[in-house]
Protein backbone atom coordinates (compact mmCIF):
# COMPACT_ATOMS: atom_id res chain seq x y z
CA UNK A 1 0.00 0.00 0.00
CA UNK A 2 3.04 2.15 0.68
CA UNK A 3 4.11 1.77 -2.76
CA UNK A 4 1.39 2.18 -4.73
CA UNK A 5 0.72 5.38 -2.40
CA UNK A 6 4.19 7.03 -3.25
CA UNK A 7 3.93 6.14 -6.65
CA UNK A 8 0.93 7.87 -7.24
CA UNK A 9 2.06 10.71 -5.43
CA UNK A 10 5.29 10.97 -7.37
CA UNK A 11 3.19 10.15 -10.35
CA UNK A 12 0.69 13.95 -9.95
CA UNK A 13 3.68 15.59 -8.48
CA UNK A 14 5.72 14.64 -11.83
CA UNK A 15 2.68 15.65 -13.73
CA UNK A 16 1.93 18.92 -12.34
CA UNK A 17 5.08 20.32 -12.48
CA UNK A 18 7.14 18.93 -15.65
CA UNK A 19 8.86 21.52 -17.63
CA UNK A 20 7.50 22.88 -20.76
CA UNK A 21 8.29 24.33 -23.98
CA UNK A 22 6.82 26.68 -26.51
CA UNK A 23 7.47 28.70 -29.74
CA UNK A 24 5.47 31.08 -30.17
CA UNK A 25 6.05 33.12 -33.42
CA UNK A 26 6.02 36.73 -33.50
CA UNK A 27 2.37 38.08 -35.07
CA UNK A 28 3.18 41.82 -35.09
CA UNK A 29 6.10 43.27 -36.15
CA UNK A 30 6.94 47.08 -37.87
CA UNK A 31 9.46 49.96 -37.21
CA UNK A 32 9.25 53.59 -36.98
CA UNK A 33 11.09 56.16 -38.93
CA UNK A 34 12.71 59.84 -38.15
CA UNK A 35 12.59 60.10 -41.60
CA UNK A 36 9.23 59.09 -42.83
CA UNK A 37 7.45 60.26 -39.21
CA UNK A 38 3.62 59.52 -40.69
CA UNK A 39 4.19 56.29 -42.62
CA UNK A 40 3.09 53.22 -41.30
CA UNK A 41 5.64 50.21 -41.97
CA UNK A 42 3.47 47.27 -40.50
CA UNK A 43 3.45 44.93 -43.82
CA UNK A 44 7.32 45.43 -44.52
CA UNK A 45 9.15 41.97 -44.79
CA UNK A 46 12.10 43.67 -42.33
CA UNK A 47 12.14 45.24 -39.03
CA UNK A 48 14.80 48.21 -39.56
CA UNK A 49 16.80 49.74 -36.44
CA UNK A 50 19.39 52.08 -36.91
CA UNK A 51 21.16 54.61 -34.96
CA UNK A 52 21.29 57.42 -37.88
CA UNK A 53 20.34 58.04 -41.79
CA UNK A 54 17.29 57.32 -41.64
CA UNK A 55 16.74 56.84 -37.00
CA UNK A 56 14.61 53.79 -37.24
CA UNK A 57 13.36 51.33 -33.61
CA UNK A 58 11.63 47.84 -34.29
CA UNK A 59 8.63 47.06 -32.41
CA UNK A 60 7.23 43.56 -32.15
CA UNK A 61 4.35 42.08 -29.78
CA UNK A 62 2.06 38.88 -30.09
CA UNK A 63 -0.59 37.15 -27.49
CA UNK A 64 1.63 34.61 -25.47
CA UNK A 65 -0.85 33.65 -22.56
CA UNK A 66 -3.98 32.66 -22.29
CA UNK A 67 -5.65 35.70 -20.95
CA UNK A 68 -4.10 36.94 -24.27
CA UNK A 69 -5.24 34.54 -26.79
CA UNK A 70 -1.88 32.86 -26.01
CA UNK A 71 -1.23 29.16 -25.79
CA UNK A 72 0.85 29.66 -22.33
CA UNK A 73 -1.21 29.39 -19.04
CA UNK A 74 -1.01 32.49 -17.28
CA UNK A 75 0.98 32.45 -13.99
CA UNK A 76 3.16 30.11 -15.58
CA UNK A 77 6.74 30.00 -13.75
CA UNK A 78 8.81 31.15 -16.88
CA UNK A 79 12.61 28.85 -16.58
CA UNK A 80 14.17 30.69 -19.62
CA UNK A 81 12.56 32.60 -21.97
CA UNK A 82 14.20 34.19 -25.81
CA UNK A 83 13.14 36.32 -28.65
CA UNK A 84 15.47 34.99 -31.83
CA UNK A 85 15.28 37.14 -34.71
CA UNK A 86 16.73 36.52 -38.49
CA UNK A 87 19.56 39.10 -39.51
CA UNK A 88 19.05 39.79 -43.19
CA UNK A 89 21.57 42.70 -43.35
CA UNK A 90 24.00 44.30 -40.77
CA UNK A 91 27.13 42.61 -38.90
CA UNK A 92 28.54 45.76 -37.40
CA UNK A 93 30.89 45.06 -34.06
CA UNK A 94 30.22 48.59 -33.47
CA UNK A 95 26.79 48.59 -32.56
CA UNK A 96 24.82 47.27 -29.48
CA UNK A 97 20.96 46.75 -30.06
CA UNK A 98 18.78 46.91 -27.28
CA UNK A 99 15.52 45.47 -25.83
CA UNK A 100 13.25 47.58 -23.90
CA UNK A 101 9.45 46.47 -23.15
CA UNK A 102 6.93 48.54 -24.47
CA UNK A 103 4.74 50.45 -22.23
CA UNK A 104 2.24 52.32 -24.61
CA UNK A 105 0.12 50.48 -26.45
CA UNK A 106 0.23 50.14 -30.46
CA UNK A 107 -0.60 48.19 -33.69
CA UNK A 108 1.36 47.33 -36.86
CA UNK A 109 -1.01 48.78 -39.05
CA UNK A 110 -1.04 51.99 -37.23
CA UNK A 111 1.95 52.62 -35.99
CA UNK A 112 4.28 55.54 -36.90
CA UNK A 113 7.06 57.63 -35.68
CA UNK A 114 4.63 60.48 -34.69
CA UNK A 115 2.12 58.22 -32.88
CA UNK A 116 4.46 56.39 -30.93
CA UNK A 117 5.43 59.79 -29.25
CA UNK A 118 7.95 61.20 -32.01
CA UNK A 119 9.74 57.77 -31.38
CA UNK A 120 9.16 56.95 -27.82
CA UNK A 121 10.17 58.42 -24.62
CA UNK A 122 12.24 56.23 -22.09
CA UNK A 123 9.92 55.93 -18.99
CA UNK A 124 7.23 56.84 -20.44
CA UNK A 125 5.91 54.34 -23.65
CA UNK A 126 8.41 51.62 -23.15
CA UNK A 127 10.82 51.00 -19.88
CA UNK A 128 14.06 53.49 -19.37
CA UNK A 129 16.23 49.99 -18.59
CA UNK A 130 17.08 47.84 -21.01
CA UNK A 131 16.38 43.54 -20.55
CA UNK A 132 18.96 42.43 -22.92
CA UNK A 133 21.29 44.24 -25.32
CA UNK A 134 22.82 42.33 -28.63
CA UNK A 135 25.42 42.86 -31.44
CA UNK A 136 24.02 41.48 -34.77
CA UNK A 137 26.50 39.29 -36.22
CA UNK A 138 24.44 38.03 -38.97
CA UNK A 139 22.44 34.52 -38.57
CA UNK A 140 20.18 35.21 -35.66
CA UNK A 141 20.16 37.30 -33.12
CA UNK A 142 19.14 36.01 -29.78
CA UNK A 143 18.10 38.09 -27.13
CA UNK A 144 17.38 37.15 -23.25
CA UNK A 145 13.41 37.97 -22.24
CA UNK A 146 13.12 35.49 -19.38
CA UNK A 147 12.40 38.33 -16.66
CA UNK A 148 10.52 40.14 -19.02
CA UNK A 149 7.87 37.23 -20.21
CA UNK A 150 7.87 36.30 -16.12
CA UNK A 151 6.56 39.81 -15.49
CA UNK A 152 4.00 39.33 -18.52
CA UNK A 153 2.92 36.02 -16.91
CA UNK A 154 2.58 37.42 -13.61
CA UNK A 155 0.15 39.94 -15.25
CA UNK A 156 2.21 42.99 -16.36
CA UNK A 157 0.30 44.09 -19.75
CA UNK A 158 1.87 42.81 -23.05
CA UNK A 159 2.73 45.11 -25.28
CA UNK A 160 5.96 43.35 -26.69
CA UNK A 161 8.96 45.23 -27.01
CA UNK A 162 10.55 47.77 -28.89
CA UNK A 163 14.35 47.34 -30.18
CA UNK A 164 16.82 50.63 -30.25
CA UNK A 165 20.24 51.29 -31.27
CA UNK A 166 22.45 52.09 -28.15
CA UNK A 167 25.64 53.62 -29.94
CA UNK A 168 26.28 56.84 -31.18
CA UNK A 169 25.42 56.32 -35.13
CA UNK A 170 28.45 55.96 -37.46
CA UNK A 171 28.12 54.27 -41.03
CA UNK A 172 26.72 50.99 -41.39
CA UNK A 173 25.85 49.97 -37.70
CA UNK A 174 22.15 49.34 -39.01
CA UNK A 175 20.37 46.01 -38.76
CA UNK A 176 17.43 44.48 -40.84
CA UNK A 177 15.88 41.68 -39.08
CA UNK A 178 13.07 39.40 -40.96
CA UNK A 179 9.37 40.59 -39.99
CA UNK A 180 6.56 38.72 -39.13
CA UNK A 181 5.74 38.95 -43.27
CA UNK A 182 8.69 37.71 -44.45
CA UNK A 183 7.86 34.82 -47.28
CA UNK A 184 10.10 32.23 -45.12
CA UNK A 185 7.90 31.29 -42.47
CA UNK A 186 11.06 29.57 -40.39
CA UNK A 187 12.60 33.10 -40.62
CA UNK A 188 10.10 34.87 -38.96
CA UNK A 189 10.60 36.26 -35.76
CA UNK A 190 9.76 33.65 -32.59
CA UNK A 191 9.62 33.24 -28.24
CA UNK A 192 11.58 30.25 -27.36
CA UNK A 193 10.05 29.96 -24.19
CA UNK A 194 10.56 27.08 -21.56
CA UNK A 195 8.18 27.37 -18.17
CA UNK A 196 6.60 25.01 -15.65
CA UNK A 197 2.85 25.74 -15.74
CA UNK A 198 0.52 26.12 -12.52
CA UNK A 199 -1.87 23.43 -12.06
CA UNK A 200 -5.10 23.12 -13.02
CA UNK A 201 -7.70 22.64 -11.06
CA UNK A 202 -8.28 19.56 -12.33
CA UNK A 203 -5.21 18.38 -11.01
CA UNK A 204 -5.70 18.98 -7.51
CA UNK A 205 -9.27 17.10 -7.90
CA UNK A 206 -7.42 14.25 -8.91
CA UNK A 207 -4.61 14.64 -5.90
CA UNK A 208 -7.62 14.69 -3.92
CA UNK A 209 -9.16 11.70 -5.26
CA UNK A 210 -5.87 9.96 -4.85
CA UNK A 211 -5.50 10.77 -1.09
CA UNK A 212 -9.40 9.75 -0.71
CA UNK A 213 -8.93 6.50 -2.02
CA UNK A 214 -5.85 5.99 0.31
CA UNK A 215 -7.80 7.10 2.98
CA UNK A 216 -10.76 4.82 2.14
CA UNK A 217 -8.55 1.63 1.40
CA UNK A 218 -6.40 2.62 5.00
CA UNK A 219 -9.90 2.74 7.08
CA UNK A 220 -11.71 -0.33 5.07
CA UNK A 221 -8.47 -2.42 6.05
CA UNK A 222 -8.33 -1.44 9.37
CA UNK A 223 -12.01 -2.88 9.43
CA UNK A 224 -10.99 -6.03 7.67
CA UNK A 225 -8.05 -6.82 10.34
CA UNK A 226 -10.79 -5.68 13.74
Amino acid sequence: MKKLTCFLLLAFASFSSSLLADMVTVTQASFISQDTPGSTHGSAMTISVDPANPLTKGLLQTPIFTSEGGTIPDGSTITSATLDLVVTTGTSSNNVMDLHRVITPWAEDTVTWNSFNSGGVAGTDYDATAEDGQVPSGGTTTFNVTSLVQEWSNGTANRGVIIISRNVPTAGDGVLWDSDDTTTASNRPVFNINYTAVPEPSQFLLMGLVAGVVVSFKVWKKRRQA
